[in-house]
């Protein structure tokens, strides 16, 4: 396929100009295999928790997302959260806490025997997914390479870990008597039947499409969103999705109004609209420190070699009633090697 000569120059002098800012252009692939592997390890412990929760309690407790990507963000970024931040991330806490005590004071265990495992896999999928986030946005920072072109090396990388994966517990056996976490074959997985499945059913067909495309623009947004921010505002901004999933199923669904539920979803709505100082508190915070696109390497040299770049100033706000600090400094801790 023929390249027109406009579109090489403008991908030389990009790369030029990363190499200038000290970022690599060279050997860039490989490294998506490791947040592909993050993605579905969580991935597949997310639909093992939804098959044993209700959809709405699931979103809900992956509410408490932030709060590990916080912790990661912390650690292994070295970044500075504000006052404002930690308490944001704090009542988030506090309403997944309250959340995950209503769905055991509710549910009916011995209906549900499964509920523990699919809390437990719940959380544990939170730390995949985290793991995930950072160490994509570590890529970000220090490579010279457009969000969509890594969402496509993962999606390679994915493909191969889930073919393994399938062929592997195609030979698992299962009690066939548990319904939710075996199939009727008796093994944990049936490849065929699936696809049997599938392409039998035109609604379900359709399902699968839609899910396909919809997944990719999401997977190319985020990675936009944890280039030009950061992960942890890209796991944030997700947070609004379980509104619109908890009022579907109060609607459509037939699911039960709990006032306790209620309370924990509205304090954790709560602690991330402070986070993303929606909620303002004065004087909170000594000094507003924004970390942003502003002063990150690789946001300068977006990765593309189109002659318009849609995104990379998008999320830089300017607010003149507020001190601002460099956050140089701050997106500089995020360049080492990785």
């Amino acid at each position: 396929m023929a390249v027109s000569p406009a579109f090489k120059q403008a991908h030389d002098e990009e790369e030029q100009a990363a190499i200038k800012e000290g970022l690599k252009t060279e050997g860039v692939w490989w490294k998506a295999a490791f947040p592909a592997l993050c993605d579905i390890s969580g991935t597949g412990l997310q639909l093992v928790a939804m098959n044993f929760m209700s959809q709405s309690v699931f979103v809900m407790l992956r509410g408490g997302s932030p709060v590990i990507i916080a912790i990661l963000t912390v650690v292994f970024l070295k970044r500075v959260l504000l006052r404002s931040q930690i308490l944001g991330l704090s009542c988030v806490v506090v309403g997944v806490t309250v959340v995950g005590i209503n769905t055991f004071i509710y549910s009916d265990t011995s209906k549900n025997p499964n509920l523990v495992v699919g809390v437990i896999c719940c959380f544990l999928s939170m730390f995949g997914s985290g793991v995930q986030g950072i160490v994509e946005e570590k890529i970000l920072r220090v490579n010279h390479i457009h969000p969509l072109k890594l969402v496509g090396f993962e999606g390679f990388f994915g493909l191969m870990f889930n073919v393994i994966v399938l062929v592997i517990t195609s030979f698992i056996p299962c009690d066939v008597n548990n319904v939710q976490a075996c199939n009727i074959n008796g093994m944990m997985e049936d490849v065929p039947g699936a696809i049997k499945g599938i392409f039998g059913h035109g609604i379900l067909f359709m399902w699968v499409i839609l899910s396909m495309v919809s997944l990719g623009l999401t997977n190319y947004f985020a990675m936009t969103v944890t280039k030009v921010a950061s992960a942890l505002t890209r796991v944030v901004l997700s947070i609004t999705i379980l509104v619109i999933i908890w009022a579907y199923n109060l609607i459509f669904n037939g699911e039960i109004f709990y006032v306790l539920q209620f309370v924990g979803f509205m304090i954790l709505i709560v602690g991330n609209l402070i986070y993303q100082k929606i909620i303002k508190i004065p004087g909170i915070d000594k000094a507003n420190v924004k970390v942003s696109a502003k002063g990150s390497k690789a946001v300068k040299s977006f990765g593309h070699a189109g002659p318009v770049d849609p995104v990379p100033h998008l999320l830089v706000e300017e607010d003149p009633e507020d001190t601002h600090t460099d956050d140089s400094a701050l997106m500089n801790n995020t360049t080492h090697n990785y």
